[in-house]
């Protein structure tokens, strides 16, 4: 039997959601793939089919939100605005919820890391007067 894409984006968008929502509430270390099978309505073993961890799962988490970023950063022309529009696609509910995540109070050190690293801030300011700066 072929699986069908759209029910397997929505299966995987709600194990995404269900993680964020309680890596908001607690560090990652109290959250078991049980708890996120349980509150996203299905068994562990289609949690596996997914992901193979509970750090696989927040790793897929962080490489959705860059590379929306990324991709919305490179649809953009370079200006003073740059950042605030780019930032714009963070509207979708799914991006705030991610977002308050990975900021939040359990949230992940490793992923402010890389979005400084992987989002450089010279894309920024290359336009911006140097009277500006």
């Amino acid at each position: 039997m072929k699986k069908q894409p759209q029910i397997t984006e929505k299966t995987r968008q709600k194990f995404i959601e269900v993680f964020c929502g309680l890596y908001s509430q607690k560090p990652i270390e109290k959250i078991s793939v049980q708890e996120i099978a349980n509150n996203s309505g299905y068994n562990r073993s289609t949690f596996y089919q997914y992901f193979t961890d509970i750090y696989a799962l927040l790793d897929a988490v962080e490489n959705d939100l860059l590379n929306d970023i990324k991709k919305e950063l490179a649809n953009k022309e370079l200006s003073m605005h740059t950042v605030q529009e780019s930032l714009h696609c963070m509207d979708k509910r799914e991006h705030l919820l991610v977002l308050n995540a990975l900021l939040g109070d359990y949230g992940s050190f490793h992923f402010l890391k890389r979005l400084k690293n992987e989002v450089a801030m010279d894309q920024f300011v290359s336009n911006i007067p140097q009277n500006m700066l």
